[in-house]
């Protein structure tokens, strides 16, 4: 019966969905995965040639121009969409995330689609446009990102949230601004992220160089500014891997900066570190928290990350530190936890992560989707 269901799923970059299309893929479905990674990186997690429908080769000219000239990731965007939009088969459930630049390939699927899934990887957009205010449409935030908040793209963004069928929610968190904003609780599936067990777990080293590491983007978002006015205060040493996007990184001895590399990578730079740390004003479920305590990392996090939900669905709760208050004393304070913590020899249970893993979220997708079906 799976074999007859079609399902396509969407996204520009590779994110979390192409995760969700293999385990969807292997449950037996029959899925198209459009986005303009090329094949040869969808190959590298998993994905079969069957699945893949990369535009990346029809997208490459317009990406050599952006290179070479401006920004263009928002028009890249509208470009990937319209490709898709002419491409795209027919299909019973449609997977894409939120996104306010898919407009043409979102209405051929409210046509030819029997449900839509929109997957919210962060909190509801009025709840972030509460958060950060101006401060996305100020000169201190990215092009992206005040292009990204301007009203018009709020405004769709909400149709959206009515058209569609069900939004997935990776976090507790997330799926709590929806219903403040009186969005209807059973048109909400819960769905924590995962980790790819078998690409992150503990490497035995003789010592650990730094006392705290944080991956991703070095940001006001992340809560960056926090972590590095205590760096800069306590002397913790730090690694940051990842892209510098709007916050400039300190030049300071006990401070280091690693750029972006490929996730086959971070498994070494985890295993670097004693602690993790992620004081993020908003999120939706940040993966590299799955990535890092399967590196046997405890994380030290703020309730906005998705940190408790780990927490619940694996019941490692003694490796979570998550900040009482969005303060620098509170961040600090878990820290010194978590370092006391490590001090201990603590070793993770790996049979309770499999709860945050990518095929735990692919046997949650697949039993709501067979539910779905009955009713």
């Amino acid at each position: 019966m799976k074999k007859n269901i079609r399902i396509n799923i969407v996204s520009f970059g590779r994110r979390h969905l192409l995760d969700v299309a293999r385990e969807l893929e292997k449950q037996g479905y029959d899925v198209f995965f459009y986005t303009a990674v090329p094949y040869w990186r969808m190959k590298k997690f998993g994905l079969k040639r069957k699945t893949s429908k990369s535009v990346f080769n029809i997208l490459l000219p317009f990406v050599i121009i952006e290179k070479i000239f401006t920004p263009l990731e928002a028009k890249l965007n509208v470009i990937f969409d319209y490709i898709v939009s002419l491409i795209m088969r027919p299909c019973d459930i449609y997977i894409s995330v939120v996104s306010p630049h898919w407009k043409r390939s979102f209405k051929k699927a409210k046509r030819q689609s029997k449900l839509i899934l929109m997957d919210s990887g962060s909190t509801h957009i009025l709840n972030q446009k509460k958060i950060f205010g101006d401060y996305w449409i100020s000169e201190k935030s990215p092009k992206d990102q005040r292009d990204y908040f301007k009203e018009p793209n709020i405004e769709y963004e909400l149709s959206i949230y009515n058209e569609c069928d069900y939004i997935v929610v990776p976090s507790m968190i997330v799926k709590q601004t929806y219903l403040e904003y009186n969005y209807p609780e059973n048109k909400l599936f819960y769905n924590p992220y995962g980790v790819d067990l078998s690409k992150f777990y503990p490497l035995k080293l003789t010592s650990k160089k730094y006392d705290i590491i944080m991956t991703g983007s070095w940001s006001y978002r992340k809560g960056c500014d926090l972590i590095q006015q205590l760096c800069l205060e306590q002397n913790y040493s730090f690694l940051h891997v990842g892209p510098i996007v709007d916050m400039s990184f300190p030049v300071c001895k006990n401070m280091k900066h690693i750029d972006f590399v490929d996730q086959s990578e971070l498994i070494t730079y985890y295993s670097k570190a004693k602690v993790f740390v992620l004081p993020s004003r908003e999120e939706g479920l940040a993966l590299v928290q799955p990535q890092a305590i399967a590196c046997g990392l405890p994380i030290v996090c703020s309730k906005y990350t998705g940190g408790r939900d780990i927490a619940e669905v694996t019941g490692l709760k003694e490796w979570i530190f998550e900040m009482e208050t969005y303060s620098l004393e509170s961040l600090n304070k878990q820290i010194v936890a978590a370092l006391d913590f490590v001090k201990n020899d603590h070793e993770i249970v790996r049979m309770k992560l499999y709860n945050i893993s990518w095929s735990a979220n692919g046997k949650r997708y697949n039993e709501f989707i067979e539910q779905l079906l009955i009713d």
